[in-house]
């Protein structure tokens, strides 16, 4: 199983909004849902480049007999 989780914002503090929402979803996908992160890093938005993105990548393995998930 994996999960991507993209962070769009604007604004002149968008990279620092983007990346202090970013520490609060590692905290609960790592910390609390044990989930392994394949990547975390901007993404170019070539459509609009005033718009900042920011991409998370997990995965993990699920046990559907004990409902476990773990990485």
């Amino acid at each position: 199983m994996s999960w991507q989780i993209d962070i769009y914002m604007t604004g002149g503090t968008r990279e620092t909004v983007s990346k202090q929402i970013a520490a609060v979803i590692a905290d609960v996908m790592e910390n609390q849902l044990h989930l392994k992160r394949i990547s975390a890093k901007p993404v170019t938005n070539a459509a609009d480049t005033t718009i900042y993105r920011y991409t998370m990548i997990y995965s993990c393995s699920f046990d559907e007999e004990q409902r476990l998930i773990y990485s």
